[in-house]
């Protein structure tokens, strides 16, 4: 379970955080690690939470759990928020146009719903996996993070599985939020998956800052000598 753990963990880059983001994330890390553990040492079916919007990421996501999470009797439950239908108000005259944009939105929304369902279910058979092995949930909120703690509390999921956006620290501030918010409130580990280009933007800054520590140690022991 370390790959899972690191995973977990990976989204937690000091880029662009306070001193007080980096702490909370190293505390969330921690906790995740422990609640890891436990996680492993359960015998029993787990449910455990995928949040799916249609994007790479969630698809990364579903398949990094299948190769690495998965046990028999598990079940992945897809979780997608819709956003909820707009309703006339009394007079049914203000606000129409309103109205007939948000129960568009969410018309769509429910087509993406069953689009990503079968999608989904059609990958499980494609891999021989049973369809009890999935479980696809709509859920209704404006916003996804709080939306889906919620349900999280509600629903006795053991672990959630969600991917990182791998977006520039200006866009990741926004667009990571629900990861953000996922892993600082849900009651049960919180793994996230990093983006191919966050692993290698980590490794390059790794291999520069061994670079500069092996020229600095270079200069100081040509400069002692000298």
């Amino acid at each position: 379970m370390a790959e899972a753990a690191a995973a977990s963990t990976a989204s937690g880059s000091s880029d662009g955080k306070t001193a007080q983001e980096q702490a909370d994330y190293r505390k969330a890390s921690i906790t995740s690690e422990m609640s890891m553990l436990k996680l492993a040492d359960q015998t029993a079916p787990r449910r455990v939470l995928l949040p799916v919007d249609g994007s790479q990421h969630s698809e990364r996501a579903f398949h990094w759990f299948l190769g690495n999470l998965y046990r028999n009797g598990d079940i992945a439950v897809l979780a997608f928020v819709l956003d909820p239908p707009q309703y006339s108000p009394a007079d049914g005259q203000s606000g129409s146009s309103f109205v007939q944009e948000g129960n568009k939105a969410y018309n769509d929304g429910l087509k993406e719903a069953n689009r990503l369902k079968a999608k989904f279910f059609g990958q499980l058979k494609q891999l021989g996996l049973p369809a009890s092995a999935a479980q696809f949930q709509e859920l209704i909120g404006t916003k996804p993070g709080e939306t889906l703690v919620k349900f999280i509390h509600e629903s006795d999921i053991n672990c959630v599985v969600i991917g990182s956006r791998g977006l520039g620290k200006i866009k990741r501030t926004f667009l990571g939020s629900v990861s953000d918010h996922l892993l600082h409130n849900a009651n049960c580990p919180v793994i996230i998956c990093p983006n191919k280009k966050d692993k290698d933007k980590d490794k390059d800054k790794k291999d520069k800052d061994k670079e500069k520590k092996d020229k600095d140690k270079k200069d100081k022991k040509d400069k002692e000598s000298g």
